[in-house]
């Protein structure tokens, strides 16, 4: 798989890419045990997670409107934030 992309365990099946920008690419995933699909950002990472990208995740977790995804969890993979 594309380190764009990365493997989030065999529960989950990647469907596509959606999109990306500045700050990190979104593809569409689906849960197999569920059936339900996500977008799921992945956002770059080094050995620290910077400021930048806890403003990230912090303006996603606080996202609430109707044309919007509703933000669910960060996940942490060996090189981005999903």
């Amino acid at each position: 798989m594309s380190t764009l992309g990365e493997d989030l365990g065999a529960d989950w099946q990647r469907l596509g890419r959606l999109g990306g920008g500045a700050h990190g690419s979104v593809f569409l995933y689906r849960h197999n045990p569920t059936f339900q699909q996500f977008a799921v950002k992945f956002i770059s990472r080094g050995e620290t997670i910077t400021e930048h990208t806890v403003r990230e995740v912090t303006n996603h977790s606080r996202l609430n409107h109707p044309n919007i995804i509703r933000y669910k969890e960060v996940i942490l993979t060996e090189t981005k934030l999903a």
